[in-house]
């Protein structure tokens, strides 16, 4: 469930590790990369054996992060990642810490201003006309991102590539626009009726609905595309991976 933005370091997550130390004692806690992303409340009792019993907990928009239970003497360390609030500014906090780490020094605090404004409802508004770009780096193609969406169900990246069709076709990397060019896309496609049942890109909205007969219309379209052999190879092998 980590939010959907143009910059987007470590999947916008933080990974948080919980380690036993000597029974009746709390648990060791460690957050990687710790840029202050969220403040733990550890409350995780060592005991004896080798069993755990770790729970996370979050409110929703809070960046208090409780984590409670138990874990074994000898039971491996329990790992969770966790989402990051704002993609944009946990970018900047994370190069400010990389930088820091090798000894540069930088007065000020990490701040993500986004060059778009958007508001419920509203176009969105140029908010940064004279942005500076500090550094390029060129992605992988676009089919080996695919691999990784369809290979691993990678959720996060499903949701960031529907918003680089509607940057590519539109200028404008937004989730309507990308729903727009969806529902253009697959309206080329006989047997898929047009339906507003498709609100987002990773399927994790509880309104996405198809059908059977829609899934199977859509692989006999891909067959027939000129991109079926990369298509082919980005989905995912029974029992391989």
């Amino acid at each position: 469930g980590a939010p959907v933005g143009a910059l987007s370091v470590n999947d916008s997550a933080v990974h948080v590790s919980v380690r036993p130390t000597s029974p009746g004692d709390l648990a060791e806690v460690a957050v990687s990369p710790d840029v202050g992303e969220v403040f733990i409340l550890n409350q995780v009792l060592t005991v004896e054996g080798g069993g755990s019993k770790v729970s996370f907990r979050r409110t929703p928009g809070s960046q208090e992060l409780v984590i409670f239970g138990t874990i074994g003497r000898t039971s491996p360390s329990v790992e969770e990642d966790v989402a990051v609030g704002d993609p944009a500014l946990f970018a900047a906090r994370a190069l400010r810490f990389a930088l820091e780490e090798r000894g540069v020094r930088i007065s000020g605090e990490a701040r993500a201003r986004h060059r778009y404004h958007t508001m419920p409802g509203a176009d969105p508004v140029l908010h940064d006309e004279e942005a500076i770009t500090l550094a390029t780096m060129s992605s992988a193609p676009l089919w080996e991102a695919i691999q990784v969406v369809n290979k691993v169900s990678q959720n996060q990246h499903a949701e960031m590539l529907l918003r680089e069709v509607s940057f590519a076709a539109q200028g404008m990397g937004s989730l309507d626009g990308g729903l727009r060019e969806r529902q253009t896309f697959l309206s080329q496609v006989q047997g898929i009726p047009p339906s507003d049942e498709l609100v987002d890109a990773s399927g994790l909205a509880r309104q996405d609905l198809t059908s059977p007969n829609a899934l199977v219309a859509l692989l006999n379209f891909m067959w027939h595309r000129p991109e079926r052999d990369l298509w082919l190879q980005s989905l995912p092998v029974g029992g391989v991976d």
